[in-house]
Parts: C-alpha cells; sequence; structure tokens
C-alpha cells in the first residue's frame, strides 16, 4: 500500500511551487461549533477510481501545513461515509487555531487532502470564489517580480515546556535558547513550509550595526502582503529563500476576504538581528 501525502499521483506536493495542490479531494467543508460538535463533511474528485472499500479518518492539527508533525486523529475511522464530527471544544482563547484534514485509506493507497481552517462555512459558490483568489495571487506573486519566494515557519503554540521557562510564570528566561528558539516550546517551530510567496511594499528600511546589540533594523518595519494559507499568526516567522534573512510577523490585517475568511494578509515584518537564534533553525 502506498501513501501519497496529498496527491492522487504518488508525489508530495508541498515542496513544490505549483498554483494548486492537486488531491483526490474535491473540497472539505467545515461546519464550526466552538463548544464542540463540528461538522467535518467532504467529497471526492468525480475521476478517482480507486477500488472500495473507503476509509476515512478525521484528523486535527494547529498549523495548516500537511507535513507539521502535531496531526492527531479525532473519533474512530468511519467507512463509506461523507463526513464526521469533533464532539470537543479544541479553543478556549480569542486565537482560532484549529485545522482539519481526512485521511482516505483504500486497498490501493493513503491519501490527504489539504489541511483546512474552521474559518466559517462558505457556500459552494464562495469556496470557489476564495480557491480562485488564492490561485491568482499565488500566480501572480510567482510569475511577477512583486513575489519573493521564502519558507514559512509556523510556531508551535502547543507542546513540551522548555527547561528555559519559569516554572511558576512560564516566562521565558533564555529568549537566545535553541532548545525551543526562544518560544519556550521545545523545537520552536514546525519543519518549514516552502513556496511561501511574500510581497514586500516599496518603503524603505535599513541596517545598521550596534556595539551591543549586533545587526539590527532601525528603520520602519516591512509591510508586506501575502496568502493566509497556511493560517499566519502573529509570531510565525518568514524566512527569504535567497538572502536567508529572517523575519517576525507582526500586526497582521485582512486585505481580502470572502465572507469573513481572510485571504489575504497585510502583516509588518520585523528583521531578526542577525545575532537571532531564530538563524539557528534549520532552512533548507
Amino acid at each position: 500500500m502506498a501513501e501519497h501525502q496529498c496527491s492522487a499521483i504518488g508525489h508530495d506536493c508541498t515542496p513544490s511551487c505549483s498554483p494548486v495542490c492537486e488531491t483526490v479531494f474535491d473540497r472539505i467543508w467545515i461546519t464550526h461549533v466552538t463548544i464542540g460538535g463540528t461538522v467535518v463533511e467532504w467529497a471526492l474528485k468525480a475521476n478517482f477510481n480507486d477500488p472500495g472499500p473507503f476509509v476515512y479518518q478525521l484528523q486535527l492539527g494547529r498549523t495548516g501545513s500537511n507535513t507539521a508533525d502535531d496531526w492527531i486523529n479525532v473519533g474512530l475511522p468511519v467507512e463509506d461515509a461523507c463526513y464526521a464530527v469533533d464532539d470537543s471544544q479544541r479553543v478556549h482563547g480569542r486565537t482560532q487555531w484549529t485545522h482539519y484534514r481526512v485521511k482516505l485509506t483504500t486497498d490501493a493507497g493513503v491519501f490527504y487532502s489539504n489541511p483546512e481552517p474552521v474559518f466559517g462555512k462558505l457556500d459552494n459558490y464562495d469556496w470557489r470564489r476564495v480557491k480562485e483568489i488564492i490561485r491568482s495571487y499565488k500566480l501572480y506573486l510567482q510569475k511577477t517580480h512583486a513575489g519573493t519566494k521564502g519558507s514559512l515557519l509556523k510556531r508551535r503554540l502547543f507542546g513540551t515546556p522548555c527547561s528555559c521557562t519559569d516554572e511558576l510564570t512560564q516566562g521565558i528566561r533564555l529568549p537566545n535558547h535553541e532548545e525551543c528558539y526562544g518560544t519556550g516550546i521545545v523545537g520552536g517551530y514546525f519543519d518549514p513550509i516552502p513556496c511561501s510567496y511574500a510581497e514586500f511594499s516599496t518603503e524603505a528600511f535599513y541596517n545598521t550595526v550596534d556595539d551591543a546589540r549586533g545587526t539590527v533594523q532601525d528603520g520602519p518595519d516591512a509591510r508586506v502582503k501575502l496568502l493566509n494559507v497556511p493560517q499566519v499568526f502573529s509570531g510565525d516567522v518568514w524566512v527569504n529563500a535567497t538572502t536567508d534573512e529572517r523575519w517576525y510577523i507582526h500586526d497582521i490585517s485582512t486585505i481580502a476576504e470572502v465572507r469573513g475568511v481572510p485571504i489575504i494578509l497585510g502583516c509588518t515584518f520585523s528583521l531578526a538581528p542577525f545575532k537571532d537564534v531564530i538563524y539557528q533553525f534549520p532552512v533548507d
């Protein structure tokens, strides 16, 4: 039995920079209920012809990346079904990090859907609008000089507390600790998500060398547009693929949305000083 990351043709589409990641799933619908009872429905593409039975497993994660290691099973597998229910409340604060995906197992292979955030329920027309906006903007960033190629580092929000955290306050005592990269969670960040294009504004910024702080950015922070795929949070890091400059993401606002679903974001990028521990995080 072959296992495919998200493609019916057997290759991992994550490292490639194609505008759309091909998958055997036609789409995922999510009807989100904060206190539990979220319904996740799915449909396969009409040309998917693997022999049955089809066994589906609903999975939950925090990053929106198929390569992340935090995916967990939700409930028991269901056979030849079209939906599953998550009865648990996943978020108790204001930050909605929940993502779902569906694992399909057939006699011929294992397939994964693309992760979907719980932004809200979109009808078929609006969902296709979102899909086209994402496709068009990705193509614009990749094919013109507007886009700068990079990788996105999703910060770990949960996990094993690092030894550098204070037991009482949970504060971070060593901001440049390589075990957690200053996040307070062992590992610090998930594996890089490649082909994350950013559109920098023309606003000038400059670097200076300070004896105490090293090379720092004393000019204005960079204003950047990028797709909210996967969902971007303040505290994530964007890495320039050419220069290896590492930018902390702050002050996220919505530039384009469909019925409250943010698609294109405007963010403040702050260049990390070159002595910052984030430069020790491995990015291929």
